[in-house]
């Protein structure tokens, strides 16, 4: 389970009651860092959260603790900036992952690309993002485009869920069309909206329902 933009390892266990879930359905929840850096691999190669959360995390964890080494038993999920990183890190790595669980994910493609200097928040100025992804211009068609993710698989498809508040101004729109999106091309997923905004009373409540989906 992945945290969002400035949080931490810890935030879903102080923003929700995912340990009382896990117990109830016997699932092992692993909580990494990442920091703020949308869960990608730098061109640099000096930040490769990628390959951390979609392949050393699984080996490492899987060594350590008795967890099942089956794909039907691996699932990764997130919110906000996690969200993102959970959604395209299962799709990179779907032959790890079976299922796919994002909640209120920042899909902001298009406000990436067209970012400014100009830009107050540092978290939303273009500086912030070529730290990230460095060619801002080459961003849309690579692998950090959740669009061109989804579109280039054939097999091991993930099951995906999906949800966003109504009320998350900055994020229910690209939700919709990305829902929408998944529809117009065929893949079979969950999309789920209900009144909430960017927040942990929303996160608490659908991160009960999409432990309820992983372990149907």
């Amino acid at each position: 389970m992945l945290h969002g933009s400035c949080g931490s390892d810890l935030d879903w266990l102080s923003g929700t009651r995912i340990e009382k879930y896990a117990i109830e359905h016997h699932l092992a929840v692993i909580m990494p860092t990442g920091e703020n850096a949308f869960y990608v691999d730098s061109q640099s190669g000096v930040r490769n959260y990628s390959q951390f959360v979609g392949k050393e995390l699984v080996e490492i964890t899987r060594r350590l603790f008795p967890l099942s080494n089956l794909r039907e038993d691996t699932f990764i999920g997130g919110l906000s900036m996690g969200g993102y990183g959970a959604l395209i890190n299962g799709l990179l790595y779907c032959n790890t992952f079976s299922k796919i669980g994002a909640l209120s994910p920042v899909l902001m493609l298009d406000s990436i690309v067209d970012s400014t200097y100009d830009e107050k928040d540092v978290l939303f100025n273009r500086r912030y993002y070529e730290e990230i992804y460095t060619h801002l211009e080459t961003l849309k068609g690579s692998e950090w485009d959740y669009y061109e993710c989804v579109k280039r698989l054939t097999k091991n498809i993930p099951e995906i869920y999906l949800c966003c508040g109504e009320n998350d101004v900055a994020f229910i729109d690209e939700n919709r069309k990305y829902h929408q999106y998944l529809e117009k091309i065929h893949i079979s997923h969950t999309y789920h909206e209900e009144p909430g905004s960017h927040e942990w009373d929303f996160w608490d409540r659908n991160i009960k329902k999409i432990v309820t989906w992983l372990v149907q």
